[in-house]
């Protein structure tokens, strides 16, 4: 007697729900993507509101790909998000995904039924509201759905978070400060530069910039598979030196005391001096709650 295929539910039609999905079916399960967008890609998705116009993927191409669907070009390559939303809607033409996939679908409530062994999920699209019952659910929705906004005392004038953030234009000649120096704030940052009358960056800690592959980035033209293939001992010392330099805590620490301990002790040291401006007491206060936080 054959076994009935599971059903299995998956939320989301970005990378990973795609992904997800096109493994479910590979394995002769019944599954089916619920997006509430009406189109697949995510934050990826064109046209999409989600992601500022000129964003750029940080990660290149040979590793953004899926292993059962290569880029066909090879060197170094970072997609634009209009680029890597063709990239996945030729994933999904080739693996026939969208049949699949349900659109402008969104899931209100998942409960798992311990008696029955299956998902109830509750959704509203098109024709109301009603339930869903599953084998299986995969949530691909992503991590960072609500902002964080803080709130600063006695500050009347906009916050944009930079989930908000379309483009630059809207900055032109003003005085603007972009918190923190992750992915999206440098970008954003990059660009409101070019308009802005002063733009300044507030970091928690010293950033180390250093390149992927520091020895061939002195060619632009590198290859980047092909260092990955051919040269991959060459360059792993020095890689392994620079990723330990760079992202592990304790090198955060390290990096954050050596430049914070000497600065906290200067402005310490010029707190009481009369002929010290005000402006600059006032930088030393700002410093120290900088790096308590």
């Amino acid at each position: 007697m054959n076994e009935v295929p599971k059903k299995v539910l998956i939320v989301g039609a970005g990378p990973s729900g795609l992904v997800a999905l096109k493994e479910m079916l590979a394995q002769g399960l019944e599954a089916t993507v619920l997006e509430k967008a009406p189109g697949f890609g995510g934050v990826f998705r064109d046209p999409n509101d989600a992601v500022y116009d000129d964003l750029y993927l940080t990660t290149s191409n040979v590793f953004m790909a899926f292993s059962d669907f290569p880029v066909l070009e090879s060197g170094l390559r970072y997609s634009s998000k209009r680029a890597y939303a063709e990239y996945l809607r030729a994933y999904v033409e080739h693996f026939d995904l969208a049949r699949h996939v349900r659109f402008e679908t969104q899931v209100v409530r998942a409960h798992f039924d311990r008696e029955l062994r299956r998902w109830q999920v509750d959704v509203v699209d098109g024709e109301g509201q009603h339930r869903l019952e599953v084998d299986q659910l995969i949530v691909a929705t992503g991590s960072q759905h609500e902002p964080a906004i803080p709130t600063f005392e006695g500050w009347t004038g906009p916050v944009v978070h930079g989930s908000a953030y379309r483009g630059p234009q809207d900055f032109a000649g003003k005085r603007v400060l972009v918190v923190g120096v992750g992915e999206s704030a440098s970008d954003i940052a990059a660009e409101i530069a070019e308009v802005a009358a002063e733009t300044v960056v507030w970091s928690r800690r010293p950033v180390i910039v250093a390149p992927r592959f520091p020895v061939a980035a002195m060619d632009p033209a590198y290859d980047e598979q092909e260092i990955l293939r051919e040269r991959p001992e060459t360059l792993a010392r020095l890689n392994d030196f620079l990723e330990i330099l760079t992202i592990t805590p304790m090198a955060n620490r390290l990096s954050m005391m050596a430049y914070a301990v000497p600065r906290i002790l200067i402005f310490a040291a010029i707190r009481h001096v009369p002929a010290v401006s005000a402006a600059a007491k006032r930088t030393e206060r700002w410093n120290s709650v900088a790096i308590d936080r």
